[in-house]
Order: C-alpha cells, then structure tokens, then sequence
C-alpha cells in the first residue's frame, strides 16, 4: 500500500522537529540545509526535485523531490515540506507547506 505524499510529508517533519529538538543536531542540520550543490541538467529539470535557479541543489529540494509535490491549489507544484527560519535565518523548526 502506498502512502499519499502528504502523511509521507508529515511524518518526515514530525521526525526531522524531534531530531532538531538537541541545539547541536539542529545546527548540524541547518548547515546543510543552507548547502547547496550544482548538479546536472538531468536532475535540475527532473519533475519532482526542486533546483533553484542556476541549477543548484539543496537538502529541502532533494527531500521534496523525495515526498513529492503539492497536487493542487495555491501552491500546486511546491514541496510538502518547509523550514522556518528565524530572523537571523536560523534554522526553528519544519512544518507543512502553507
């Protein structure tokens, strides 16, 4: 049986806000979601994985591209997926895609 994009999706952040719950692992995992790789033109115009522009890759657009998009509405086409930042742009928690 497989499971809708969006109990995938809420299960990943459910998991990923415990993981971030210890400063050190939530710092760890801020970094790499600032990282950013360049990758191919086969995976920056692969329809689920989300490139930004100049084809480079994150953690968010892997882990997206992963659980799959938004179906409909709005935000049609974005990732389930989500981190709130601060305002110094520190990493506070994910959630759903609103």
């Amino acid at each position: 049986m497989s499971i809708p994009d969006d109990r995938l999706a809420n299960e990943i952040i459910a998991r990923l806000n415990i993981l971030i719950e210890d400063p050190e692992v939530r710092k760890d995992i801020d970094a790499l979601i600032e990282a950013r790789v360049e990758v191919s033109e086969t995976t920056a115009d692969h329809p689920l994985i989300q490139v930004s522009e100049g084809g480079r890759l994150g953690f968010l657009g892997l882990l997206n591209g992963i659980v799959g998009l938004i179906p409909e509405g709005s935000k049609a086409g974005w990732g389930f997926i989500t981190a709130i930042c601060d305002d110094d742009g520190k990493l506070v928690r994910f959630t759903r895609t609103v």
